[in-house]
């Protein structure tokens, strides 16, 4: 089974791992059958803790994980996946509500997301984007980015690799300020990301905020 999840586009993932109520492993796989890591979720102090964060860091003397810690009917589910980068751990490590700014970033109703692969096609874009074009939630995913947002440029950014900050976009007949960025993973482009601003009720601060990514 491991295999097959290395196969596919959940390669990210290290092990899983589900415990019942008071910590004891009912199944694992992958990392999840470290017996530290087996340990460390037999705790069950530390899972409630981690289940309460959402994402916490598990660091091992020879590896580090991001692990994803939700409640399930009758246990927790335990996902380790590797960090990206020292900064994202570092970011999960000292920040105790990272989980609760990451869905921020994702469902903020005035900065819209979409995010594209690699073949330049759509694999995610935020509720207030897909309300805005018109597309029912979740079926834009898959499709050529093109066929979803009118004028976009990010399939532009996964060619060229190069960062567009700050642009006009116009859509639907009005103008938006945003920003593309190309997503790498081990130097190689997998995506790219773009992120823009729509105007805020009067009583937010005006003015154009910093854009993510």
């Amino acid at each position: 089974m491991l295999d097959d999840i290395k196969d596919s586009k959940f390669a990210g993932i290290k092990g899983i791992l589900l415990t019942d109520d008071r910590g004891k492993v009912q199944a694992a796989m992958g990392q999840g059958e470290d017996r530290r890591v087996r340990t460390m979720a037999g705790n069950r102090a530390w899972l409630q803790e981690a289940a309460e964060r959402r994402i916490t860091p598990l660091l091992l003397n020879d590896a580090q994980f991001a692990a994803l810690v939700t409640q399930v009917q009758g246990g927790y589910l335990v996902v380790l996946s590797e960090p990206p980068s020292d900064t994202v751990l570092d970011f999960i490590l000292k920040v105790d509500f990272a989980y609760d700014i990451l869905n921020h970033i994702l469902s903020d109703p005035y900065d819209a997301m979409a995010v594209v692969d690699d073949q330049e096609r759509l694999a995610y874009i935020s509720p207030v984007h897909e309300k805005f074009f018109g597309v029912q939630s979740g079926d834009g995913v898959g499709r050529k980015i093109r066929d979803v947002i009118e004028n976009t440029r990010l399939h532009h950014v996964v060619r060229t690799g190069v960062a567009e900050v700050g642009q006009i976009h116009r859509m639907r007949g009005k103008d938006r300020v945003v920003s593309r960025h190309p997503i790498l993973h081990d130097g190689k482009i997998v995506g790219a990301a773009g992120d823009g601003q729509r105007r805020r009720p009067a009583r937010e601060p005006r003015g154009i905020r910093a854009f993510r990514l």
